[in-house]
């Protein structure tokens, strides 16, 4: 829990004068007992799992991020793999039998896989009013080995690696 306080106080001096003093504090709560996880050591050969969620309104910016990501891991063979992860509201996910809102995306995708014939860009759907880092990570991880490492990207992200 995370608590922020904006204090006034009134200061008095002998004489009668007063000044008021704002301050702001931060105070930081964890919610159960802080616990040190063991991790794996990691290597240069490890793999990093990039993960891009996309929402509708990220979708005209897909384009740009996926030609720097080919540019930076793909053309100079990092072991890096891409996971999209396109978030879905409940009115757009009604109609995904009708037309798929990231159906572009996916075309996209697919020409990569054809020009890299290697490379397999997986996507998961999601359908969910408020999309939340944890709760997305939630899904993802459990997709994954315990000992993968995650990266998570928006389509503002330039991976370099």
């Amino acid at each position: 829990m995370e608590y922020m306080l904006d204090l006034a106080l009134e200061a008095y001096t002998q004489k009668g004068h007063s000044q008021v003093i704002a301050k702001r504090v931060n105070l930081l709560r964890p919610l159960s007992a802080v616990e040190i996880i063991p991790m794996p050591y990691v290597t240069e050969a490890t793999r990093v799992q990039v993960i891009l969620p996309v929402t509708a309104q990220d979708q005209d910016f897909v384009g740009n991020f996926l030609d720097m990501y080919v540019m930076n891991t793909l053309d100079t063979h990092d072991n890096v793999l891409l996971t999209f992860l396109f978030i879905y509201d409940p009115f757009d996910a009604q109609r995904v039998s009708q037309t798929d809102v990231f159906a572009g995306i996916k075309a996209m995708i697919g020409e990569v896989e054809k020009r890299y014939g290697d490379v397999k860009i997986p996507w998961i759907s999601v359908k969910t009013e408020v999309p939340s880092q944890v709760k997305l990570m939630d899904i993802i991880s459990k997709k994954h080995p315990v000992d993968t490492l995650f990266f998570l990207a928006s389509v503002w992200t330039e991976v370099n690696c």
